[in-house]
Order: structure tokens, then C-alpha cells, then sequence
């Protein structure tokens, strides 16, 4: 099942702290994460058999992070993929707000999504399924998972715990990442893999990705974006 834990704006030195942990059938083929050739600016990993990505963020600033709702709707042939949505963000110019009012009209031709995105000035989330709908969010601690986004789970309590504290213990992020209920996969069918975005106020981003399974392998990347600090909105 897959889970993330999101710090926006609520830490003196991070204000933004993302972690998340992505779980798929192995064999679905799956680019593990880079700066992506057409797109140098965008470092995300990357879905092979329909394109898009779970989760990016870019030199820009913008982040974004997707879990997939189980839903009746699921493999119907004529619907598009659901990681064109983060990317379409991610390499976009639009506002956040101008982004989820488009993608709200659209959300009903995708299978049941959670989307989360945003940017320094702004962050929102959208979900097709569950009566969640569409939301632009304050600074905060959110949970998201394949269900209702925020619904109170008990797997939320510790990273939200953790991203409260004076400092941030990427490694314990990874171990709570690593520790949550395996879910509706079974284990020998599944290639998962946990990342945790680290943005300070200078504008430095942290990115790493553990990659588990007969696939192992861990991926990580400081680079500049644009500042998460206290600037003003630009007119």
C-alpha cells in the first residue's frame, strides 16, 4: 500500500518535508529515480508501461505526489493514466489553484486518484474518489495513502510525530516509511520503493530514493530550487 507523510511549512528549517513509499507489482517495468533527459530540470522516478510518475519535484519548486484509490472504475481501457497528472504539473506554469480548477473539471475521466501538489506559495489536493474532492490546504502535517486522503489512520501517528520534532531523522522517515502495513501486495510480488524530499528555507533540496527488493538501490541528490523561505508572493 502506498503511504505518505508531508510537512508543509511547519518546520523552522525544512518547510517542506516530503516522504513517501511506493508499492508495485514487480513486474510492472518502473525507471527508478533521476533528472529525467527531457526535463532536466524534473528528478522523479517514472512509470515505463503508461509514463507519468508517483512523485517529482523540480528546480522550480513544484512538488507533487500521487496515490492510486481502488476503485470499481480500474482498468477500464479508454481511461488515461493517472501519473500524467503530476507530471502535467510538474513541467508546468500555471498557479496551483489555476491547476486544480482544471484538473478538477477533468478528474472524473481517471481512475480513482489522490493528488497532492504544490509550490512555495501554494499547496492542494485533489481526489476523484471518497467525497474528498478538491481543497487548497494551509500549512500543516498531512497523511495520504489509497484511501480517503487524511483519513485517521494509526500508521500516520508516528511520522507525524517525527516530522513535529526539532530536527529531521531522514533514516527514522525511512524506517517508518518501511515499517507500515504491507497491504493488499504480496510480498513476493512487489517492488516498493521509499523517498524522502528535503527542502530548506535557503532553497537546498534533498532527494533520496531506496529502492527494496531484487532491485535495490539507493538513489540520492542535493540541487538548488527555488526558495521555501519566508519570500513574498510574486505579483
Amino acid at each position: 500500500m502506498c503511504f505518505l507523510l508531508l510537512s508543509y511549512r511547519t518546520h523552522p528549517r525544512y518547510p517542506l518535508v516530503l516522504a513517501m513509499r511506493r508499492d508495485e507489482v514487480s513486474t510492472r517495468p518502473t525507471a527508478p529515480a533521476q533528472f529525467w533527459d527531457e526535463y532536466p530540470g524534473l528528478v522523479a522516478g517514472r512509470d515505463l508501461l503508461d509514463g507519468g510518475t508517483w512523485l517529482g519535484i523540480t528546480r522550480m519548486g513544484r512538488f507533487a505526489a500521487l496515490t492510486n484509490v481502488f476503485d470499481m472504475r480500474k482498468g477500464q481501457p479508454d481511461r488515461p493514466t493517472r501519473g500524467e497528472l503530476t507530471v502535467d504539473w510538474l513541467i508546468g506554469t500555471e498557479s496551483a489553484k489555476d491547476y486544480l480548477a482544471k484538473t478538477e473539471a477533468e478528474a472524473a475521466r481517471y481512475d480513482g486518484f489522490n493528488l497532492l501538489f504544490g509550490n512555495a506559495y501554494d499547496l492542494c489536493r485533489l481526489s476523484n474518489s471518497g467525497g474528498a474532492g478538491a481543497a487548497v490546504l494551509s500549512s500543516g502535517l498531512y497523511g495520504m495513502s489509497n484511501g480517503v486522503p487524511d483519513e485517521p489512520k494509526s500508521r500516520f501517528v508516528p511520522g507525524k510525530a517525527l516530522l513535529s520534532a526539532p530536527t529531521v531523522d531522514v533514516d527514522r522517515l525511512f524506517d517508518i516509511l518501511e515499517a507500515d502495513v504491507l497491504g493488499r501486495v504480496d510480498e513476493a510480488q512487489r517492488m516498493r520503493s521509499s523517498t524522502v524530499i528535503l527542502v530548506s528555507c535557503d532553497g537546498t533540496a534533498w532527494f533520496e530514493e531506496r529502492t527494496y527488493g531484487d532491485r535495490g538501490r539507493t538513489f540520492a541528490c542535493a540541487f538548488d530550487v527555488l526558495p521555501f523561505g519566508n519570500e513574498s508572493r510574486p505579483v
